[in-house]
Order: structure tokens, then C-alpha cells, then sequence
């Protein structure tokens, strides 16, 4: 597993976005495993708010100019539906192909899964908030697994998804760019 290891500034830079986009919320919340938590974080209000939205696409345009390698070989593919946006911004920022990948097939038009494939690529999944890992892992499942390089979060909730990444594809790398951890350590320190 790689840390994205950000500096103090940009740090809590990013966590003041988030809180201040209503991206990360505290309080008591049920997330959708069924357990409870004293914070909720929604990337999908991210795009609304271009300094928050530019800092995360900064942040991830780091992370595959630093640690993907070759990125002519490679293809991002966004979880559906939530990581879209984000890897469309980072395919034109770092200039990549991206192919936008469906939950589920259409009744209509081609049925299938994939808008487009590319079986040439190598795969990195960028995912905005990761939990359990679940998505990451459906995402993966729809793919060639063994194509699959690298995964790039936003958030990592830690709640089990490394581990469930580390055990099912232990090819995959999973680069991260803020942890639980971090957000309560800045929040308690308030």
C-alpha cells in the first residue's frame, strides 16, 4: 500500500474544503454497510466548488505523475457513478484515456458494460471515498482483474477495504490521499 504523503498545508487545506463544500460532515450518520459514524463524507457536491474540486484533481494528477509510471500504457476508469467526474478531470489534466464504465447494462443501445474497451491498457480505478472496499471490487470484477494496476482514493474510510484489496488483488496497489485517520486527528484538534 502507498500514502499519498500531502504537507500540513495542503492537508488541512484539502479537510477546510471538504468541510466548507459539505463534503465532509460531522455528526452521527448510517452509512450504507449499516454501521454508524461520526463523520460522512459525499464527493459528489465536489464539482460544484472548483478550488476543492481543483485541489483533489492537483492532488490525484500527483499521485499518477509520481507513482503509476507510464501512463501510455494506461487507462483510468472511474467507480460508477460517484468518480466520474473526477476521472474525467484527471484524464484531461494528465492526459489519459478513461473509459466510463456503466453499473450495470442497458435494456437499450449495446448492452454492455463498457461505453468502450481497450484490452491493450493496464487499468488504474479511481474511487472518491472507499469503505469497505465493495465498489472497488465490482469495478475490478467487471474488468480484466489482472489488468488492473494501481487504485487511487480520495478518502479511505479504513474500514476494511485495504485489507479486502491487499487479499483479493495483491497486484493492485492502492495509493490514498487522506485517511480516517487524518480527518479525526484535524477535527478533534479543532
Amino acid at each position: 500500500m502507498t500514502q499519498q504523503m500531502l504537507n500540513d498545508d495542503t492537508h488541512n487545506k484539502l479537510i477546510e474544503l471538504l468541510i466548507s463544500s459539505k463534503c465532509l460532515k460531522f455528526g452521527e450518520f448510517k452509512l450504507k454497510s449499516g454501521l454508524t459514524s461520526e463523520y460522512y463524507v459525499d464527493m459528489r457536491e465536489s464539482p460544484a466548488h472548483p478550488e476543492l474540486f481543483q485541489l483533489i484533481n492537483e492532488l490525484l494528477g500527483d499521485i499518477v505523475r509520481t507513482k503509476i509510471g507510464d501512463t501510455d500504457e494506461k487507462c483510468l476508469i472511474g467507480v460508477p457513478y460517484g468518480a466520474h467526474l473526477m476521472t474525467g478531470a484527471l484524464a484531461i489534466t494528465c492526459k489519459m484515456r478513461t473509459i466510463p464504465l456503466k453499473k450495470e447494462p442497458k435494456a437499450y443501445g449495446t448492452n454492455e458494460l463498457n461505453c468502450l474497451t481497450w484490452d491493450q491498457f493496464k487499468y488504474v480505478i479511481i474511487e472518491d471515498v472507499m469503505s469497505s472496499g465493495s465498489s472497488i471490487r465490482e469495478t475490478i470484477e467487471k474488468l480484466d482483474a489482472q489488468r488492473v494496476t494501481d487504485v487511487i482514493v480520495v478518502v479511505n474510510r479504513e474500514q476494511g477495504g485495504e485489507e479486502l484489496l491487499k487479499k483479493e488483488y495483491p497486484h493492485v496497489k492502492l495509493h490514498c490521499i487522506l485517511k480516517a485517520r487524518d480527518i479525526l486527528a484535524t477535527h478533534r484538534s479543532r
